[in-house]
């Protein structure tokens, strides 16, 4: 009975580390910082564009691109029969920063979609290996214990 709890408690605290983080969006952050910065700086920082585009009023929009791509694979079996239906499903996410660039060479806009976690989500993350590291290392000492009497 008591194993039963203590794989119960283990178990919930697993399924609510889903819940503990959060992520904002770093748009607002990078235009606090880098507009009125110039040309120069941003290349500095983020290395070479992957891209320069021009913004249409004599300016030029600075291109940074990353790409992922996550591969799934869905296995459908039909009762009845030997041969499951396969289905693969390919996800390409790309993650952008753009640099407009005006003609005087200064930054005047950022548009950008990464994300990052909010430092409170990565406190409760280290709380959360913490506690779960514990319950681990508590059920390892007890349940041989409860095995013996």
């Amino acid at each position: 009975m008591n194993i039963r709890i203590i794989y119960l408690l283990t178990a919930v605290l697993m399924l609510s580390a889903c819940s503990m983080t959060r992520q904002y969006p770093l748009e607002t952050e990078y235009n606090d910082q880098w507009k009125g910065r110039s040309h120069a700086e941003i290349v500095t920082e983020f290395g070479a564009p992957d891209r320069v585009e021009s913004d249409g009023n004599g300016g030029k929009i600075l291109v940074y691109e990353t790409f992922s791509t996550t591969t799934t694979t869905d296995v459908d079996t039909h009762f009845g029969y030997f041969d499951p239906d396969y289905t693969t499903k390919v996800q390409t996410n790309k993650s952008y920063t753009h640099f407009f660039i005006g003609p005087d060479n200064t930054c005047y806009h950022i548009k950008s979609n990464r994300m990052e976690l909010d430092p409170q989500s990565r406190r409760n993350a280290a709380i959360a290996l913490k506690i779960y590291g514990g319950v681990i290392g508590l059920s390892a000492l007890i349940v041989p214990m409860l095995l013996i009497l």
